[in-house]
């Protein structure tokens, strides 16, 4: 029965000394200010927000609400320990435009000086994807972080995609056209190993960066462009498909000073 006794006080006394050694930062309220085992966090840079700031009261275009999300990576973590969390990032970028001019219908059966319509749609994507591994130090609202990560880029190239509202049969003899342009996007892994830090501004809610050094390798594809003419002989029109540029493939050991944004995080 001493024995049992003995062994509950060491196993108290070692859990009041971890607690004075590691004590849990809380707010006035009593609300824990820090993150906990099993919390997820959810984050975004804010250098939109800066840069919204700084178009208000300048001669630059009024600032709207997109440019909140403009250009933006979400960011999230799991934590498995106070001290140890699993984070991911991840962005998707869709961009499209059209852009459309009026010019002379060359049909010969339309009336004088009638327009059709030619246009150009311009479209790429981005996409991120980020995994890895935090670990934190500290117990105040101070938050030192380290750890590394797995990155995947993929930057497509725009695309180009033409119409045109004259018949190629109708142009001078001789004369070609573009159809489209497509391809050569860049796709890159990286793995990068980083150090930085977080403050508390209120409970669950940090201020954060981190800086990262690593090798990363890239690939550029080619682009592919496609003309056609038309052939009075066979009375049709005949296309070519060509490609524009070289393939690439490039490596780097360096700072990634891109990643290295000012993240706003919260904590659930």
């Amino acid at each position: 029965m001493k024995n049992i006794i003995f062994i509950f006080l060491m196993a108290l006394t070692s859990q009041i000394a971890n607690a004075q050694l590691n004590p849990v930062l809380k707010n006035k309220k009593g609300i824990n200010i820090l993150p906990e085992k099993g919390n997820y966090s959810f984050g975004i840079s804010v250098d939109p927000f800066f840069n919204y700031v700084s178009n208000i009261g300048t001669g630059n275009n009024s600032p709207m609400i997109a440019d909140f999300v403009s250009n933006q990576t979400f960011y999230g973590k799991y934590f498995i320990t106070e001290k140890k969390a699993y984070r991911a990032s991840f962005r998707l970028g869709v961009f499209n435009s059209k852009s459309t001019e009026n010019v002379l219908d060359l049909d010969p059966t339309s009336p004088a000086n009638s327009k059709v319509e030619n246009s150009i749609s311009n479209s790429r994507f981005i996409t991120q994807l980020g995994f890895g591994i935090e670990h934190r130090r500290g117990n105040s609202r101070l938050q030192g972080l380290y750890g590394y990560e797995l990155r995947l880029n993929y930057t497509g190239a725009n695309n180009q995609k033409f119409t045109y509202g004259n018949k190629l049969e109708n142009h001078d003899s001789g004369f070609s056209r573009v159809n489209y342009n497509k391809g050569g996007g860049t796709f890159s892994i990286g793995i990068r190993g980083f150090v930085g830090a977080e403050y508390f501004i209120a409970p669950k809610i940090s201020i954060g960066f981190d800086l990262g050094f690593g090798p990363n390798i890239s690939y550029t594809g080619t682009r592919k462009s496609e003309k056609e003419q038309y052939d009075n002989v066979i009375k049709e029109s005949v296309k070519e498909q060509t490609e524009v540029g070289s393939k690439t493939t490039s490596f780097n050991l360096d700072t990634d000073l891109l990643e290295s944004k000012l993240r706003l995080n919260f904590f659930f």
